[in-house]
C-alpha cells in the first residue's frame, strides 16, 4: 500500500490536481450519454459468457 503524500512525492508538479467524485461522475456521464445502443455493463458480459459456458457443458453431456 502507497500512501497517498508518497504518490504525490513521485508526481511532483506535473501531476494534475485530483478531481472530485461529483466532477468524476460528471465526465462518467458525459461520456456514456454519447454511446449508442444498449448500454452492457461487465456484469451483462460475465453472466453472457457463463451462459454460453454452460450451454458448452450441456452439448457435451448430452442435455
Amino acid at each position: 500500500m502507497v500512501a497517498r503524500a508518497d504518490v504525490q512525492a513521485l508526481a511532483g508538479e506535473s501531476a494534475e490536481p485530483a478531481i472530485s467524485l461529483r466532477e468524476w461522475v460528471k465526465l462518467a456521464e458525459a461520456a456514456l450519454s454519447h454511446h449508442t445502443g444498449p448500454y452492457r455493463s461487465a456484469a451483462d458480459l460475465v453472466l453472457d459468457e457463463r451462459r454460453r459456458r454452460l450451454g458448452e457443458v450441456d452439448a457435451h453431456s448430452g442435455r
